[in-house]
């Protein structure tokens, strides 16, 4: 008997999609008749533990312990969800499962923990990125959530015990 883990699903509303992550590769599905979800793609894909939706037909994945993070986009020729960019992102050695990616669309804004950083960045319409700012902590023991405006951000830091509240700040 063969047993399929799942670390992180991720549901895209509004284009009936699904992408989940297991151990080695991760899938694309799509809902067939408003009812069963059907395997559309598998992505052979280094190890990771962050994906989420940015668009109706774009995604990240944050590959584990790496300082890149991949952006895939649904190619209109062949209808398969192919890499179209790496990104840097500040990074670490070790990491855990917890604190999935979240993408607040009105801000284009995307919350990308990876090791004891949190890389808060924006995201454009062309996939173009850029890194608004990084929160780094003592440990990667380190959660948190967007809300869904995107003007307050909430942690737990493990580390020191205590939860933090953060308001966006925008610079011009």
């Amino acid at each position: 008997m063969k047993l399929n883990l799942f670390l992180v699903v991720m549901i895209q509303k509004q284009n009936n999609n699904f992408i989940w992550k297991g151990w080695g590769n991760f899938g694309v599905n799509q809902e067939n008749q408003g009812q069963i979800w059907k395997v559309f793609q598998i992505i052979k894909e280094e190890w990771g533990r962050r994906i989420s939706f940015i668009g109706q037909t774009r995604f990240t994945f944050q590959p584990y312990c790496k300082d890149s993070m991949c952006i895939f986009d649904l190619n209109q020729e062949t209808g398969e969800f192919i890499k179209i960019k790496e990104i840097y992102v500040a990074g670490g050695k070790q990491c855990s499962q917890f604190c999935n990616q979240q993408y607040v669309k009105s801000k284009s804004l995307l919350l990308n923990k990876n090791c004891m950083q949190l890389n808060i960045m924006i995201i454009k319409e062309q996939g173009d990125c850029h890194q608004v700012q990084t929160l780094s902590f003592i440990t990667h023991f380190v959660y948190g959530s967007i809300s869904n405006d995107g003007e307050y951000l909430i942690t737990w830091d493990q580390g020191l015990c205590k939860i933090t509240i953060w308001k966006l700040d925008y610079l011009d």
